[in-house]
């Protein structure tokens, strides 16, 4: 049987461009390890999924009025008296293909069509392939768009699979109902790496990424030929608004909500958003953007997407990447294709985004643009909406969003956290490791390493970085190697420096030494592989250093304490314990576990 997951990866490439959705029942029968597996595979499948697990949630939903998205329905239920409702609900207009599907088994025999979940996925995604194959998704645009350069905002990029990964899925909407934290920590890293300034380097890496994009293209290949040599930042706003290069790939990037391709063309995208953002400030100041009250977008949007929204209505929303509006609704009309042909699964949606404040920048830049006709106002990254309404019409969708603020104090708190350190690429690998995305923060780690002036407490802290990645991962041998490194480049620091060192903050750990903490990890590491003396070894080489803070004394203290406690020398342990209580303050959140760990140990020697 073909893998499921290479089965699906075609499906997922034009995962936003689905006319359909997915809809799970269950009941009470189901595990949490059964639910977690279905989830994962609903995720990689469908751009848009819903889960019921309560009978009146389901119908109430299945019953709604507005469905747009056909429905690819798996129902996994053993209770016998649900059937005839359920197999009502089938008969639904809406409902494309239906399974059922039972993990585990019954009392009675059903009729099921699997209990295994990839024999499930494989009957959906060749299901699916017929079903995209029978609803001919090549858009056909009207002939009058071409005049208006309408292609550079319907245009789907040649390149797009290049960027599509299993892990990449194309995200042009973000619901932000239940996903807040997450896309405020994506905002901070993207204004992170457009705070930090680029050199030539970075101009020609980002060249380098755009022609390996287009490498199988020799007309967009010429194109990203002449605009290297002609390559403004002034003119970034013009650039932005051709059918070029830039404009498809940088929403390609944003979409994918993937920092490495924000971090690949980060010098465009920071040249956009300044130019913007001076512009934004400029119009404040003469009125301009007082008199912009209410603005257009008109698009072309699949079922799936659009049924998303119907089902989030008020709630908030983020256009993934820059926002292209119009100040005239005609614009917008023809944008969303009013008089030209669409296929089956699409559907002609006009926005109305009614702007109230706003601190993200915008601005009208139709005095700027290569198409000054369109009257765009364009929204740097990262502006939040409201849904208030969705309304079907007789030409198209109607949909009201207005501007939405009260997230921007969050991201504010954010920031300044982050300001107190220098930023650069590391800071965005940090917050990366914070979040578990530890493949991308590596990679942002080793393209740290790889800069020229790259300074020796530079060096140190990544490579104590890495090895807290590895440790976190349980790769122990990994995470020794990388704290050694870190513990002989800053053991020959000091030594240059004569034995005097600044403390340096280190970011997650909150070690005000960093080698107090590269040797009391490495002693960690090697009190997991049972490897005892090594361990004491480490923590002894950790209690020699003079500048560390009496907490991080009293954590190596009590670590070597635990040590011996479990080799049986209970009143060495004792000994130690006592020095970690002693150092230690009653306020740190450690001190009660100190305590006790003194207590377990004296209770063991007066018995």
């Amino acid at each position: 049987m073909e893998d499921f997951h290479q089965n699906t990866e075609t499906i997922l490439k034009s995962n936003p461009e689905q006319t359909f959705i997915g809809i799970w029942f269950h009941d009470d029968n189901i595990t949490d390890e059964q639910k977690n597996q279905m989830e994962i595979y609903l995720h990689q499948t469908f751009y848009y999924y819903r889960i019921f697990d309560n009978m009146e949630q389901f119908s109430s939903y299945m019953y709604k009025t507005q469905h747009v998205a056909k429905i690819f329905l798996i129902i996994s239920i053993s209770n016998l008296s649900l059937y005839p409702l359920v197999n009502l609900v089938q008969e639904y207009s809406i409902i494309e293909k239906a399974y059922t599907f039972l993990p585990i088994r019954t009392v009675k025999p059903l009729e099921i069509d699997t209990n295994n979940i990839d024999v499930l996925f494989e009957k959906i995604s060749n299901n699916i392939k017929h079903f995209s194959k029978k609803t001919n998704i090549n858009m056909e645009m009207n002939t009058k768009s071409q005049s208006l350069n309408i292609s550079r905002i319907n245009q789907v990029s040649t390149s797009s699979n290049k960027f599509m990964s299993k892990s990449n899925r194309i995200t042009p909407i973000r619901h932000l109902a239940e996903e807040s934290m997450e896309f405020l920590s994506f905002l901070t890293m993207v204004k992170i790496l457009l705070d930090i300034s680029y050199d030539n380097n970075d101009i020609e890496d980002m060249w380098r990424v755009y022609r390996i994009l287009y490498m199988e293209n020799s007309i967009e290949l010429k194109n990203i030929k002449d605009l290297s040599k002609s390559y403004n930042s002034e003119n970034a706003i013009n650039y932005y608004t051709k059918s070029s290069c830039f404009f498809k790939i940088i929403n390609q990037a944003c979409r994918t909500e993937n920092v490495q391709h924000i971090c690949e063309f980060r010098v465009y995208i920071s040249d956009l958003d300044k130019q913007l953002s001076a512009r934004s400030i400029e119009q404040e100041k003469n009125g301009i953007k007082s008199s912009i009250t209410k603005v257009y977008r008109g698009k072309v949007l699949s079922s799936s997407i659009l049924q998303q929204l119907i089902d989030n209505e008020h709630g908030l929303i983020s256009m993934n990447g820059f926002l292209s509006t119009t100040a005239l609704s005609e614009i917008a009309d023809i944008y969303s294709s009013i008089e030209g042909k669409i296929d089956e699964g699409y559907i002609r949606v006009r926005f109305i985004l009614i702007i109230d404040t706003i601190e993200q920048p915008y601005a009208y830049i139709g005095d700027c643009s290569a198409v000054p006709a369109e009257s765009e106002i364009l929204f740097s990254l990262g502006t939040i909406w409201r849904i208030e309404s969705i309304k079907p019409g007789e030409k198209f969708y109607e949909i009201e969003l207005t501007s939405y603020n009260n997230l921007n104090s969050y991201l504010d708190t954010l920031l300044k956290n982050y300001k107190k350190k220098e930023y650069d690429l590391s800071l965005v690998g940090d917050i990366l490791r914070e979040l578990g995305n530890y493949e991308e923060a590596e990679w942002f780690y080793q393209k740290m390493f790889k800069q020229d002036d790259l300074s020796d407490e530079s060096r140190v802290y990544l490579y104590y970085n890495m090895a807290m990645m590895r440790k976190e991962l349980g790769c122990n041998s990994g995470a020794i190697q990388y704290f050694q490194e870190a513990a002989r480049r800053l053991q020959s620091s000091i030594t240059k420096s004569n034995g005097i060192r600044s403390s340096r903050e280190i970011y997650i750990c909150d070690k005000e030494s960093i080698l107090i903490a590269v040797y009391n990890n490495i002693g960690l590491v090697h009190e997991k592989n049972i490897g005892f003396n090594e361990a004491i070894k480490c923590y002894n080489q950790a209690i020699e250093i003079e500048n560390g803070s009496k907490l991080e004394m009293a954590t190596v203290y009590n670590n070597l304490g635990l040590i011996y406690c479990r080799y049986g020398n209970y009143q060495q342990a004792r000994n130690y314990l006592t020095k970690a209580v002693e150092l230690a303050d009653e306020t740190d959140s450690c001190w009660g576990e100190l305590k006790q760990n003194l207590i377990y140990v004296e209770n063991i020697t007066n018995s």
